[in-house]
């Protein structure tokens, strides 16, 4: 039977759901990632396959065109992407990635840039230039969640119990869509977010009608005072932190804190195995989000980015057009 490489989504949903349950990773099902088409238009969105007998090698990605060339882009989805395979056999895994190419070069690719997630060695399954790019937490559910906590997390903890003023609940997503956006919005506001985190309110609604997300609200009185949009791999046991927001007006005892607190001790409750929390939002080890999470966990994965070239003289053309002597920046033209 003939390999076809780009597939439907119900038949991409398929395969991924036949991966070994430790790499259904929620930010790599292909259910939350066609999501981010809601937020960015102008990409289209590509189920890429290949299979040998019972080995698989997936890429849902994104295509995006190039201004005022025939060249075409590859992005991964928000937040992570790249390909994802059931074996690290070199000898299948070389394959794929060498069909790849010539799949790309048919298409007019001219450069792809991923972003992998840290819980999975995805640079076992990718050919291209890899880079170390921050540091991220993840907090490990098996254990006893305190004795794994900083002593100022500890204490954090302590102290709101003591004052019992926090409620945590788990609580609809479909039906707490409004308040949700809401509470986001006047946060990304209030922190002077960067405008790529004011997601549509579409893309944010239809990610709250998924059914691999759950949302948290921490409440002082009638108020809520944090917000937490939490993915929820069932197969793999592990959650993933991925929206967040709080009220700054009622928040004084350390909601958030006490919100991730009492999500981790859900989930660790049902045999969950994971709680992957990101990382800070630069790359500076003394990152102000970054050591907030490491209250947390000890535990720090390394977050890669990945690339490619596949026409380096028109690549390299482009950048000297364009005036362009950034050499770290890879996607120069967006």
């Amino acid at each position: 039977m003939k390999n076809v490489n780009e597939i439907k989504y119900e038949i991409y949903q398929k395969e991924f759901n036949s991966l070994p349950s430790e790499l259904q990773i929620c930010s790599l099902n292909p259910k939350f990632c066609k999501e981010f088409m809601t937020y960015n238009k102008n990409l289209k969105i590509i189920y890429w396959r290949f299979k040998e007998e019972k080995k698989i090698f997936l890429n849902c990605f994104f295509l995006g065109k190039i201004k005022d060339t025939k060249y075409f882009d590859i992005q991964s989805p928000y937040p992570y992407g790249g390909p994802i395979s059931n074996t690290n056999n070199k000898t299948f895994i070389d394959k794929a990635n060498n069909i790849f190419e010539v799949w790309a070069k048919k298409k007019n690719i001219l450069v792809e840039i991923y972003k992998f997630n840290p819980l999975l060695n995805q640079e076992n399954w990718y050919n291209g230039t890899v880079t170390k790019n921050r540091k991220t937490i993840s907090i490990d559910l098996k254990k006893n969640l305190l004795e794994g906590y900083e002593k100022r997390r500890f204490y954090d903890i302590k102290n709101i119990e003591k004052k019992n003023l926090l409620k945590i609940n788990k609580v609809s997503s479909e039906s707490n869509k409004d308040l949700f956006l809401k509470i986001y919005k006047k946060n990304m506001k209030k922190i002077s977010a960067d405008k790529f985190y004011f997601f549509s309110n579409k893309y944010i609604s239809n990610v709250l009608s998924s059914s691999i997300v759950d949302l948290w609200y921490a409440k002082e009185g009638n108020n809520i005072v944090s917000a937490a949009l939490i993915l929820n791999s069932k197969k793999s046991k592990i959650i993933e932190y991925f929206l967040g927001a709080r009220d700054l007006n009622f928040d004084k005892y350390k909601s958030t804190v006490f919100l991730l607190h009492k999500i981790s001790m859900y989930y660790k409750k049902y045999g969950y195995k994971k709680f992957y929390l990101g990382g800070g939002r630069t790359q500076k080890e003394d990152d102000s989000l970054l050591f907030f999470k490491k209250g947390f966990s000890d535990i720090k994965l390394d977050f890669h980015i990945a690339h490619k070239i596949y026409n380096n003289d028109i690549y390299n053309e482009l950048r000297k057009k364009l005036k362009i002597n950034d050499v770290n920046k890879i996607l120069f033209y967006r």
